[in-house]
């Protein structure tokens, strides 16, 4: 008869405690596991009519390029 060895793992998810099989690569408990199964992806989320969109503003405005203020410091004139 062959020894199964179990150890105390958390869920990264949600953090409940439970025994998985030793050098296993589980991280999540099977709930939470589904719920993230059925997740959309994050590319089709940015779709969706219920996460704000950005503004037109920060879209259609480019960055400005940071000016260096000039120092004259420590050296002889």
């Amino acid at each position: 008869m062959q020894a199964t060895r179990y150890e105390l793992k958390y869920c990264e998810r949600c953090g409940s405690l439970r025994l998985r099989r030793t050098a296993s690569a589980e991280t999540y408990c099977p709930s939470c596991e589904q719920t993230l199964f059925r997740a959309p992806l994050p590319g089709a989320a940015r779709q969706s009519k219920l996460l704000p969109q950005p503004s037109r503003l920060s879209r259609a405005t480019p960055p400005l390029p940071a000016s260096r203020p000039s120092l004259s410091c420590g050296g002889l004139q």
